[in-house]
């Protein structure tokens, strides 16, 4: 019996989660998703952890809990009487609590690529993972994504607002001196909107502020690749301004905490007809049973109080709306043809063609769908290497590439660069080889750092995810954030480029070679590559961590199999339940997941006895530190030398060689 979803959120920033309670309290099974690794994103993604005062007397128990946790707006750090601080990880805390406490389903890391529709009726969604293309099923759907892209899918008539776009963006400081105003002039060189920085005041130390500045940027079509070059552009003059900082009174003692992980921007498209079927909500003529944010859908550049209720209610209506609805609507027959509507071609699905994910234990059915069905998908570019995954592996592999001339390209899933060591939070070194391209990323580190912040040395990791950007930029390299490759081009057994999602939906990158950085061996299990996983006993693999900005790491949280869409939830809803109220990172760092099968297989010999290779291309330097169930006999008889020096040990290029595909390089764990 498969489990279909009464309502479907696209989108989990604000207005999404608080639609998505609302349909839950009306009975509706909803399912909520969301392409990142939290919620919330207006506040939490943007750093954008204040609120105006405005109307505070107002707001109603469920926004105080979410938003306030519950308490009053006084604050021991001496607040401004215009607004409150609030807590980046309480507020994710929160608003994921709220949603499981009303037995909502939340896919994570997971993005809508189309939607399923038969007549003028949508019928589910198609969505992107790390692990290939999913169907789910679904009565209604509510597009609270920040620029309409459901309702894109579905053939809206839209068009951009506006020919120029005003975006913001926030560095969080610790250690300010006494600021004499909380507005600051500075030198138009730097290219912020009308010369003037605005700065917020931090609910975590007196000396913690928030500084805001804005940006103008043209706009044309509002795409996935305009709005990209605007976040990576604006890193660069981030850094300026950084370093103009540096050189004042105020921030001359200053610590660079964290930027936003991605641009606030307004709402960039408008509808040019729809049809109108409340004060809140938009239905399309051309989909009956898609709801659409007729207003706002998300939060404004200035929130206050009185729009946190506003969005409350509107959500409140459009959640009721499409509950309701969907109650009184037959399930969609998983049977015969459907459409899939991805916005530049219409695709028919065979639903004969679905696989039902039987290990998935969630609260709707997931069905896999191979991604070679689908036809007409839009070139975004031809190169000569591609490499999946920007982190340790990922962006060093990239760099050296184009060092030797290829046309590279990169892509990642999150909105920074450096992996484990950035987004993961793991800033340290745990032994470790410190030669060769590790000596030359640290001393660009510790430079970056020197010039936007105190205390700056290799593990600062602003500066670290600005180092790999610089080389980025000065190798002419393509860089693609917020992106997940979720399928393969296959040529017999010769990999020839990789489907991508994001944003704009479906995408192919066609290219010579390919190298799999996910640390999953995501890409190479989409190409059929074979691999084993877990220890050949008994499956088991180590467990994972979880790591916070200011309180460190949380070790050994329990095990995920990141195959699976139900463990990667998992996952992440014990980091958000370990996670600092002050804020905690968006990786989980998972310590093995899938061992793709190579020319040659590294095995405990080599490294106790040290074996050398002609052709070794890396030296790897630790001690044994195991974390979780020693099940090997070698372990068993006690042969291990636990954490007893470090062993360095020799990684030939056969084992970066899968066996069975040509064209593909794995690196990463």
């Amino acid at each position: 019996m498969y489990k279909i979803s009464d309502v479907t959120i696209a989108g989990g920033g604000i207005y999404g989660c608080l639609a998505a309670i609302s349909a839950a309290r009306e009975g509706a099974r909803v399912t909520l998703i969301e392409p990142g690794t939290f919620l919330g994103n207006e506040i939490t993604a943007k750093l954008r952890p204040w609120i105006n005062l405005k109307g505070y007397e107002n707001i109603n128990e469920d926004v105080k809990s979410i938003f306030l946790n519950g308490k009053s707006c006084s604050c021991e750090n001496g607040v401004s009487k215009a607004e409150v601080p609030l807590l980046i990880g309480q507020i994710k805390k929160n608003l994921l609590k709220s949603l499981l406490e009303n037995h909502i389903t939340v896919l994570f890391m997971s993005e809508i690529v189309g939607v399923i529709a038969k007549g003028k009726s949508a019928a589910g969604v198609l969505i992107g993972t790390k692990n290939g293309l999913k169907v789910i099923w679904t009565k209604t759907i509510i597009d609270a994504t920040e620029n309409r892209r459901t309702a894109r899918f579905c053939g809206a008539d839209l068009k951009v607002y506006s020919k120029k776009i005003i975006v913001r963006r926030s560095i969080e400081y610790f250690k300010v001196t006494n600021p004499d105003s909380l507005h600051m002039c500075i030198p138009e060189e730097l290219g912020i909107y009308e010369n003037i920085i605005e700065l917020h005041q931090g609910a975590n130390k007196k000396d913690q502020y928030f500084v805001e500045f804005a940006m103008q940027f043209d706009i044309s079509d509002g795409t996935f690749s305009e709005q990209l070059h605007m976040e990576i552009e604006a890193r660069h003059k981030t850094m300026l301004l950084a370093e103009y900082l540096k050189n004042t009174y105020t921030f001359k003692d200053a610590f660079l905490m964290q930027t936003s992980a991605q641009l606030y921007m307004p709402q960039i498209f408008n509808f040019e007809s729809a049809s109108y079927t409340g004060s809140n909500s938009i239905e399309l003529e051309n989909c009956s049973n898609l709801f659409v944010f007729r207003k706002k859908g998300l939060l404004s550049s200035k929130p206050d109080c009185d729009e946190l209720m506003e969005a409350y209610n509107i959500a409140k209506d459009i959640g009721k709306t499409a509950a309701i609805k969907s109650l009184k609507q037959e399930e969609p027959v998983v049977n015969g043809n459907y459409m899939i509507l991805t916005g530049n071609a219409e695709n028919i699905l065979d639903t004969s063609l679905l696989k039902e994910d039987e290990h998935e234990k969630l609260g709707i059915t997931l069905f896999s769908f191979d991604v070679s069905r689908v036809r007409n998908i839009p070139e975004t570019g031809s190169y000569d290497i591609v490499v999946g995954g920007g982190g340790t592996s990922g962006a060093p592999a990239a760099i050296a590439s184009a060092s030797m001339g290829a046309k590279v390209a990169l892509i990642e899933n999150f909105y920074g660069l450096g992996g484990t060591k950035t987004v993961g939070g793991v800033k340290a070194y745990y032994h470790g080889y410190r030669g060769g391209f590790n000596t030359i990323i640290d001393q660009q580190v510790v430079s970056i750092g020197q010039k936007i912040t105190t205390n700056a040395d290799y593990t600062h990791i602003e500066s670290k995810m600005m180092a790999y950007m610089y080389d980025m930029k000065n190798s002419n390299i393509s860089v693609y954030l917020g992106t997940k490759a979720v399928g393969t081009v296959m040529q017999d057994n010769y990999i020839k480029g990789i489907i991508i999602a994001n944003s704009d939906g479906l995408s192919m990158i066609n290219c010579k070679i390919v190298v799999d950085a996910t640390g999953d061996g995501d890409i190479a299990a989409l190409a059929g590559a074979y691999y084993s996983y877990g220890a050949p006993r008994d499956g088991i693999v180590q467990t994972f961590n979880h790591n916070g900005y200011v309180k460190g790491t949380f070790l050994d949280l329990g095990v995920i199999d990141t195959r699976r869409m139900t463990d990667v939830v998992r996952g992440i809803c014990v980091g958000h339940e370990m996670g600092d109220s002050y804020d905690f990172c968006p990786l989980l760092t998972v310590r093995e997941s899938r061992r793709i099968e190579g020319d040659y297989e590294l095995n405990i010999a080599d490294i106790l006895m040290e074996n050398k290779f002609q052709d070794v291309i890396s030296i790897a330097m630790t001690d044994c530190d195991p974390h979780g169930i020693n099940a090997s006999w070698i372990a068993r008889l006690g042969y291990l030398p636990l954490r007893t020096g470090e062993k360095p040990t020799s990684i030939p290029y056969r084992i970066c060689l899968p066996k069975g595909i040509e064209g593909l390089l794995i690196t990463a764990k």
